[in-house]
């Protein structure tokens, strides 16, 4: 019996190279070439510059949301679709990144050279290098989405962004000022551009279309409705979103409500230096602090989702696979956020006080590590919103006797390297045994 081959590479299902590839190209080294010979750049020609390398991004992000949206519903129709579905996106995601690093290195090193000849300083170099790889990664993000909505994936209103590409590119000086100024938005606007194609991504496996759109052509209907790939862990006796093998996305409200959370962490993380020592009233606000971050990761835990055709298929997932999976990328997810957060709060600080809000990402990786760890193995001994409360308490109560403890002896809690090994040798153990755990469990 003849097998499938699947090409490999760079190429593109339905042949927009030039625009995706050679067009990007193109305009980087012309950028280039203007910075290297030229002895001073005028931010005019910065501005064409950035404009039209974004225009080609977007249209490139276009083509290929759509064409990726054109094969994935055609190979959803098959008997055995996971291995061509599972290419298609990869390629996907391969071609974008691709496309946006030969896109972007041009318009910062002309954004470098504007800088230095304009100035004669490096102060304002990281704010002009966000702004400009802001503006172009969200003209890019923007186009893909628009290509999902061309084939019905997302709304139709969601191609009204070419009018609001059209407008900020006859605007892009003062919005790249206006983001050099406050060079948090440009951090923010990353942070939020990683959201947007997460989101993107879980649209993308999704059979069901938004509105009419153009149609696939040669599509036939789906012998199973397929899964996203990642879905929040649901608690025992919940409704499962995955129920029959169809997967609604996150409600808005539940992602906002998030991320205003973790937001507003940042203000609290301002004060938690390395090297800090607990005592007085910060063993009970420290215990706190843990309590809630047990409470967030409890509710931030996912899991890989997927049919139960696909989990009886030969090469699925076994039990250990799934919790181990599941494990890990929850605290990638909390680490990601940690990252992002930190840089956001370091960028919007004074720079004698960046290199200290950088130092918190060390102090919170063992809170972090542990929080999601305790909260995974406790769900699965007890998965509902009474075992996430006993997660809290327990994380409460034990850091609070363990600090208050260890003043009464003359040992106060120092957040340092040793405070922080702790904290990940138990998160180790947890880890372990959330796995075996979660394994363990029946219905997996």
């Amino acid at each position: 019996m003849p097998s499938l081959t699947l090409r490999r590479g760079l190429f593109f299902e339905d042949g927009p190279t030039a625009i995706g590839l050679l067009g990007p190209g193109l305009i980087s080294l012309l950028a280039l070439g203007t910075a290297l010979m030229a002895s001073g750049v005028h931010q005019t020609v910065l501005s064409a510059f950035v404009g039209l390398q974004a225009t080609l991004l977007a249209l490139a992000a276009a083509m290929l949301t759509s064409a990726a949206t054109m094969w994935t519903a055609n190979w959803q129709g098959r008997v055995a679709p996971t291995r061509a579905v599972v290419h298609v996106r990869q390629r996907l995601w391969r071609q974008l990144a691709v496309s946006a690093g030969l896109g972007v290195c041009g318009p910062l090193a002309l954004a470098f050279h504007a800088e230095v000849s304009t100035s004669y300083s490096l102060a304002r170099m990281p704010q002009m290098l966000l702004a400009v790889l802001a503006l172009l990664l969200a003209a890019q993000a923007l186009g893909g989405w628009c290509g999902l909505a061309w084939r019905g994936r997302a709304g139709r209103w969601v191609l009204l962004g070419w009018v609001a590409l059209v407008l900020a590119l006859s605007a892009q000086r003062a919005l790249r000022e206006w983001l050099l100024a406050w060079p948090a938005l440009s951090m923010l606007t990353l942070l939020l551009l990683s959201l947007g194609w997460w989101v993107l991504r879980q649209r993308l496996v999704q059979h069901r279309q938004r509105w009419a759109g153009v149609p696939a052509t040669g599509a036939a209907k789906a012998a199973f409705q397929p899964a996203q790939v990642w879905q929040p862990l649901p608690f025992d006796g919940e409704e499962a979103q995955g129920q029959g093998g169809r997967f609604s996305e996150m409600p808005a409200w539940r992602r906002l409500v998030l991320f205003l959370l973790w937001v507003l962490a940042v203000t609290a993380w301002r004060h938690q230096a390395w090297e800090s020592q607990v005592q007085g009233v910060g063993l009970a606000t420290y215990a706190g602090w843990m309590a809630m971050l047990t409470g967030l990761a409890g509710c931030a835990l996912v899991h890989p989702a997927a049919h139960w055709r696909r989990r009886l298929a030969p090469g699925g997932l076994t039990p250990l696979q799934w919790a181990r999976r599941m494990v890990l990328r929850s605290l990638a997810g909390g680490l990601l956020a940690l990252a992002v957060l930190v840089g956001v709060a370091a960028f919007s600080t004074s720079v004698q006080g960046r290199w200290a809000v950088l130092g918190t990402g060390a102090t919170v990786l063992g809170d972090l590590c542990l929080a999601f760890t305790l909260v995974a193995w406790v769900r699965a001994r007890r998965n509902d919103f009474v075992g996430l409360l006993l997660a809290v308490v327990l994380m409460f109560g034990a850091v609070f006797m363990l600090t208050t403890a260890a003043a009464a002896i003359g040992l106060p809690l120092v957040r340092g390297a040793g405070w922080l090994a702790v904290e990940l040798a138990l998160a180790a153990v947890l880890g372990a045994a959330s796995v075996r755990r979660w394994a363990a469990r029946n219905g997996l």
